[in-house]
């Protein structure tokens, strides 16, 4: 998708573009930015619950198995994530 910064500009110039959104939060995780990418993803869940047959939540459970299903990253946005959910 041209990398972090041509998609930073995307969302910059269009914020509610989730495809951007969604692929910056790849870039992120490939990086093992997991905090940033978590962040990118609990915001899209929030904009769009089901977008792409919930691509963001299952994105979000992934990067949880990466990180450590019990981390305490994996638990600060398990938490923020049931938040928006529910």
């Amino acid at each position: 998708a041209g990398g972090e910064d041509a998609l930073r500009k995307l969302i910059a110039t269009n914020p509610s573009n989730i495809d951007a959104r969604l692929a910056l939060a790849s870039c992120l995780t490939v990086k093992q930015e997991y905090h940033r990418a978590l962040q990118e993803l609990l915001a899209l869940v929030a904009q769009d619950k089901h977008y792409d047959n919930d691509a963001a939540r299952k994105a979000m459970l992934a990067i949880f198995s990466l990180v450590g299903e019990r981390s305490d990253l994996a638990d600060e946005f398990r938490s923020k994530l049931a938040q928006v959910l529910y």
